[in-house]
């Protein structure tokens, strides 16, 4: 019997469930037993209501709470196999670019189903609650969640997007220092928060850049998206450059990073809170310039 490649990458334009190698219907009746083998998608399954559907999850899944009791089958050394086919699963969801090719083509020898999400804006992500619902038969639950939070982005976008915009460098990482283009999520929601990533079009979805680029951008604000542990040290870090002027009126901010770096529905609570940093930085930079 020949190899079908059952992979499927959701899109804004692109959301039924095919496979690649036949074009015939990926699944055809709800699916009971879910795989996933990424922490956002965990949330976006929960989201859609198929939380109970889930048998496996990935490492550092730990939202909801819920997903904490659930097997791990997925971590950055890779899929476990044998756990995944002693699980049964009649559908595992993947990230794109998280997960390697080659291990969610193998799964395909076990005729298991493989649905490979990528989100990009914000639609993409509304869109795939929609239809991981829909493949569970969660549709009315997800159709829910989803339509809740396209209503409080689209909020978000009223109250911000139409402000004075200012320039934002976005930190994910101090060492190396890291930042995010305009090939992510997060640069939507900048924008809509009133806000222009200054490194929006450097080349690499998360680019290493040098204090001497992010100096010679003078960024307004710079917002922090760190772990826990590094948060604090990564926002004492720019107070040895006082020549900002994000440092110079008091426009470091830190977000939560399970908020903003992960492409779930926590991602509008990520966005409430840089569109309530972004506004306080516009302010500081007024008083700033009424005092000078």
């Amino acid at each position: 019997m020949p190899k079908k490649f059952l992979l499927l990458v959701i899109s804004l334009f692109w959301v039924s469930a095919f496979s690649l190698s036949n074009q015939q219907p990926l699944v055809n009746k709800p699916v009971h037993r879910i795989i996933s083998l990424a922490p956002n998608v965990t949330e976006l399954l929960f989201a859609a209501g198929v939380g109970a559907k889930v048998v496996g999850i990935s490492a550092f899944s730990d939202y909801p709470p819920q997903a904490l009791k659930l097997p791990i089958v997925a971590t950055s050394g890779g899929l476990d196999m044998e756990r995944i086919i002693a699980l049964q699963p009649d559908l595992v969801v993947a990230w794109q670019g998280g997960n390697s090719p080659e291990e969610l083509e193998s799964l395909a020898n076990f005729h298991i189903p493989v649905v490979n999400t990528r989100i990009q804006t914000i639609a993409q992500l509304i869109i795939t609650i929609k239809y991981l619902g829909n493949l569970a038969g969660t549709s009315k639950e997800a159709n829910q969640t989803a339509n809740q939070l396209n209503n409080q982005y689209k909020t978000l976008l009223q109250q911000y997007s139409k402000q004075p915009v200012i320039s934002v460098f976005y930190q994910i990482s101090t060492t190396p220092l890291l930042t995010l283009n305009d090939n992510n999520l997060i640069d939507e929601i900048i924008r809509g928060c009133g806000g222009h990533n200054i490194f929006a079009h450097t080349l690499g979805q998360a680019p290493e850049v040098n204090i001497t680029a992010v100096l010679a951008n003078q960024p307004q604000v710079i917002i922090i998206s760190e772990s826990p542990a590094s948060q604090v040290a990564a926002k004492q870090f720019w107070q040895q450059y006082p020549e900002l002027q994000a440092v110079q009126v008091n426009n470091v901010f830190l977000v939560n990073p399970d908020f903003t770096d992960r492409a779930g529905p926590r991602m509008i609570l990520g966005m409430q809170q840089i569109c309530k940093d972004i506004a306080i930085a516009r302010q500081h930079l007024k008083n700033s310039a009424k005092l000078n």
